[in-house]
């Protein structure tokens, strides 16, 4: 199965569900994610503020994680393309997502601020923002079995506490509602 490139924003990284959920589906081999230090950087400064009594070294653990689950995820050498997207981005702050896209060749950048991804700034780069419910909703229309396979696995591993996939799904209905219905939908039973 090819690999497509997907950079996933902020934003996405920071729910530890979604992101669990996210990560298990790309080592299903279903995506290659992406991610630059800078985004990873903005998701630990808001993992910091959202969670100010946990010890730093513990968000900063996930991190790590991350970056060793998915050692090809991290796109560097993009810098120099900020610049040139600074101008033409809704919000100049989000440059720096498109130059890592475009550096390190993403077809989709998945985010929940789809206004400052406009269709008219990322289709000429060949690219297309996407929610994570639609994207979700993608993975699992290309291959329910993978998907659902990788919830079953993301829900063995919790132990603190223990879940079911269901419960995984009741966590991620305010995140990617579609998904959660349609997760539930093959699994009804609470």
């Amino acid at each position: 199965m090819a690999r497509f490139g997907v950079m996933l924003d902020a934003n996405v990284l920071v729910p530890i569900t979604l992101t669990d959920t996210l990560l298990h589906i790309a080592e299903q081999g279903m995506y290659q994610p992406l991610w630059s230090e800078r985004i990873l950087d903005e998701t630990l400064a808001t993992l910091k503020v959202l969670h100010p009594t946990k010890a730093p070294l513990v968000l900063e653990r996930r991190i790590e994680r991350m970056n060793n689950a998915f050692p090809q995820a991290c796109v560097t050498g993009w810098e120099h393309l900020e610049e040139g997207l600074v101008g033409i981005c809704p919000d100049p702050d989000d440059a720096h997502v498109v130059a890592a896209a475009i550096f390190g060749q993403a077809e989709i950048i998945v985010t929940s601020n789809l206004k400052d991804f406009p269709e008219s700034l990322l289709e000429p780069l060949g690219m297309q923002a996407i929610s994570p419910d639609d994207f979700l909703l993608d993975q699992l229309d290309l291959n329910r079995e993978f998907v659902m396979e990788s919830l079953q696995t993301q829900a063995l591993n919790k132990n603190r506490p223990p879940l079911t996939l269901i419960e995984i799904a009741t966590q991620l209905e305010h995140l990617v509602p579609k998904f959660a219905e349609e997760v539930c939908r093959h699994f009804p039973t609470r």
